[in-house]
């Protein structure tokens, strides 16, 4: 219940956290990876990790070749990739296209 603010003992404490502390002093402390304030109910902002095991669950989300992270433990993005790389993660090289400009090498 959020309304519990240890008053009476009893204080909402979520995300991993572990319920410390006396009566009309508690807290909530050790929250999981990404989540913080006084109950561990916000999800933190994301950072970017060249990683690709790193799903986002931590708030910490693959993104590579220019990517941009952002978004919220669980719910991260990767946007604005290097020209020629999509998908998730800005991982997937994308397919060449034909160009008569001779400045276009590929790279």
């Amino acid at each position: 219940d959020p309304a519990k603010d240890g008053s009476d003992g009893i204080f909402y404490c979520i995300n991993g956290g572990t319920v410390g502390g006396t009566t009309t002093a508690c807290t909530c402390k050790d929250c999981n990876p990404g989540y913080e304030d006084a109950s561990c109910q916000t999800a933190g902002a994301c950072t970017a990790s060249s990683d690709p095991a790193k799903d986002g669950s931590d708030g910490i989300f693959y993104c590579i070749n220019g990517g941009t992270v952002g978004g919220t433990t669980t719910a991260c993005t990767c946007k604005d990739c290097n020209p020629g790389y999509e998908d998730a993660s800005c991982q997937t090289a994308g397919a060449c296209t034909a160009s008569s400009d001779p400045a276009k090498d590929g790279s």
